[in-house]
């Protein structure tokens, strides 16, 4: 980077937008100017705080005109990826806001930016890496009003890496038979966390319970993995688990709908509110990527949908116990829950009902 600035004649300013870009200014002595020396901080962090209701707005639009590919008015599957759209529209526009501010106060005729090394093939499945930074791709968007050069970096040729697969050993036939055994795999953590002692009162309780009431735990358990005894001891026989693995198989067989969520990210009248962040149109990007996650959120929420209100009723759940909900999967759990009529109690991070 800075071998190739000697080809550039005239006033030159360095700006560093990374770490690693400072520690290499440094590191030669060449004077150059960094984020903080631009300010628009405090501008920054109160729209941190309104992306979410931006955030929202999209949610609310495209839940409802893609409800006819679900056919469940109770399920938001777009509202359910908020948690992963929403830090990529707050990248951008920080990155916009930063460059913009850049530029108003320096006024350059040109800008060269030097992109971090680009993957050689594969397609990416995240938005941003290593291979490429957000403000290269900002850069490479429509409404600057200054020319711009973007210089990529060569990455080596790395070799292709053996991956080792684990072999399906009786032993590990063994372990994933006893994780599909609900009392098993609940005793055997009961016994690995606090004795053989614990077992035994656990499984007196099982056996001697009278009035059953089954609960379901969604996922690891979590903190729920620490009260099984006292969950035993209070009635809440038998304890069922179900985890995201278990609707993985079906959730393949159902279509991607990022195309149908593109469609309307593009033709939706509402959705122009969105197409751009201080006069540069991000909506290639950004549409594209959030049709991919919300297009996945579908998929989800149409196979697990049915499957769990199948496991709810079949095994006469009378509670879903419950921590995080990473993906649409464990909000389609939730609603699930909530829809059959039963309650769901979240331990410590809540927001569930």
């Amino acid at each position: 980077m800075i071998k190739n600035s000697n080809s550039i004649s005239g006033e030159k300013i360095f700006i560093s937008l990374s770490p690693g870009a400072s520690y290499a200014f440094e590191k030669f002595k060449i004077p150059y100017k960094s984020i903080r020396d631009y300010g628009g901080g405090e501008e920054r962090y109160q729209q941190c705080l309104e992306n979410f209701q931006i955030c929202n707005r999209i949610a609310t639009i495209l839940d409802k005109e893609l409800v006819h590919l679900h056919h469940v008015p109770t399920l938001t599957p777009a509202r359910y990826s908020i948690v992963y759209f929403m830090p990529l529209f707050g990248m951008l526009w920080n990155a916009i806001h930063i460059l913009k501010r850049i530029i108003d106060t320096e006024q350059p005729d040109f800008i060269r930016f030097y992109a971090t090394p680009q993957a050689k093939s594969g397609e990416r499945i995240f938005p941003f890496s290593k291979e490429g930074s957000v403000y290269n791709e900002v850069l490479n968007m429509p409404g600057w009003n200054v020319p711009i050069e973007i210089i990529h970096e060569t990455e080596p040729d790395i070799p292709n890496q053996r991956i080792m697969c684990q072999k399906n050993t009786l032993f590990s036939r063994l372990l994933a038979w006893i994780k599909e055994q609900d009392l098993l795999f609940n005793l055997g953590l009961i016994g690995k966390r606090e004795g053989i002692g614990s077992v035994a009162a656990a499984l007196y309780y099982y056996v001697t319970c009278w009035h059953r009431n089954p609960v379901l735990i969604y996922n690891s358990g979590y903190n729920w993995d620490d009260s099984l005894v006292e969950l035993y001891r209070g009635g809440m026989v038998p304890i069922h688990r179900i985890k995201d693995e278990t609707f993985n198989k079906s959730i393949s067989k159902e279509k991607n709908f990022h195309e149908e969520v593109r469609k309307v990210c593009d033709n939706h009248p509402g959705m122009r509110e969105f197409d751009q962040v201080l006069g540069i149109d991000i909506s290639a990007f950004f549409f594209k990527w959030i049709s991919q996650i919300i297009g996945r959120s579908i998929q989800e929420s149409i196979a697990v949908y049915p499957l769990a209100r199948r496991i709810i009723h079949k095994k006469k759940i009378h509670c879903l116990l419950h921590s995080t909900r990473n993906r649409a999967v464990g909000h389609v759990i939730v609603q699930a829950a909530h829809d059959a009529g039963i309650p769901v109690i979240s331990w410590q991070h809540g927001g569930a009902g």
